[in-house]
């Protein structure tokens, strides 16, 4: 987690920079999630799994989204 807020911070430069690359939100989403920020990780996952046109940032968002899920309930659970 050391050095996760500051690239947050970079991948969002980065994303305003160049909007268009969503491998720059994919980037963020893992940040979010190493930060377990997870509403912010699954909030850009699940744009990404619904509107990106990227098939493979589309596919590794929609893996990222179940792992988030699963974890979410093993939470819960706890």
């Amino acid at each position: 987690r050391e050095g996760a807020p500051e690239a947050l911070q970079l991948v969002h430069e980065a994303s305003t920079l160049a909007p268009g690359r969503e491998a720059y939100l994919l980037t963020a989403a893992y940040l979010h999630a190493n930060l377990q920020n997870f509403a912010a990780a699954r909030s850009l996952t699940r744009a990404l799994a619904t509107r990106g046109t990227d098939a493979q940032v589309r596919d590794r968002a929609r893996d990222l989204d179940e792992r988030l899920s699963r974890l979410a309930e093993q939470q819960k659970a706890a």
